[in-house]
């Protein structure tokens, strides 16, 4: 019997074939994610040379670049990675945030040094801090102070901390405090998913946490404390159409008007040592 070889067909008889048949070569340049690095604690939005939050939340939504000055934010590309050149507290200046609407993740510096907050002090700003329609991810940083008292600009009575309708939101090593609402004081999460982990959801009024209309939440190593709710569920609401899986977690000293004051729950809860 007779053993026929095969040709081999390497990368550069593949390159070749493909000048033959196009003329050029044709190269495909994989999509990183990119990289914005925040060298302010100001809110603000101009060609100053330094680059905000404000300024890094908006190139990375749009995958382009407001000002293109030395010291500027990179533009954004596909999905983004914000980072902080130093520790910073971060105050909101008379808004919340721009929504988040594309993929980004935010990693700070440790919760305790990288502080993002609506207002120095609670119950005072009328804005929240994070809205989310897309994929957002925080690490390592704290959220707090934000406040819906009827005056927010896209569902004023809901979310003070951060608000989520129809996105993705994981927060890990992080701290959700202070923040006030009519409902979902900390976080109020609307047909979408809720990932915690490493994290504290503690001191926010009328719920840590809301989730409603089909959402998934899961909490993991984390602190649910000291929330209050003059409604149900001080630490956590979930309606009868969410999921909620509690794993590994501590829920403790939150506290009701009525019923619910660690969980009220009307949908689908696990929860596991």
């Amino acid at each position: 019997m007779k053993l026929r070889s095969r040709p081999i067909f390497n990368l550069f008889t593949l390159m070749a074939l493909l000048v033959s048949l196009f003329g050029s070569a044709v190269f495909v340049t994989p999509a990183y994610a990119a990289g914005i690095v925040v060298n302010s604690n100001a809110d603000t939005v101009a060609d100053d040379g330094v680059c905000t939050l404000r300024e890094a939340i908006t190139n990375a939504n749009g995958d382009s670049q407001l000002y293109a000055t030395a010291g500027e934010c990179a533009a954004g590309v596909g999905s983004d990675t914000i980072t902080f050149a130093a520790d910073y507290t971060i105050t909101l200046v008379g808004s919340q945030l721009p929504a988040v609407t594309t993929t980004i993740i935010i990693n700070g510096n440790g919760a305790e040094n990288t502080i993002v907050q609506a207002n120095a002090n609670p119950n005072t700003a009328t804005y929240r801090v994070f809205q989310v329609s897309g994929n957002l991810t925080l690490d390592k940083l704290t959220v707090q102070n934000g406040r819906c008292n009827g005056s927010c600009a896209v569902s004023n009575y809901i979310g003070g901390g951060i608000y989520s309708n129809y996105g993705t939101l994981t927060i890990t090593n992080s701290a959700i405090s202070g923040n006030s609402s009519g409902n979902g004081g900390g976080i109020y999460i609307n047909n979408g998913t809720l990932n915690i982990a490493n994290s504290t959801i503690s001191n926010n009024s009328n719920g840590g946490i809301s989730s409603n209309y089909s959402s998934t939440v899961v909490v993991n190593n984390s602190t649910i404390s000291n929330n209050f709710s003059m409604g149900f569920g001080g630490g956590i609401l979930n309606d009868d159409s969410s999921t909620l899986t509690i794993t590994k977690s501590t829920i403790d000293a939150n506290q009701v008007q009525f019923d619910g004051g660690g969980v009220f729950n009307l949908g689908a809860l696990t929860i596991t040592e």
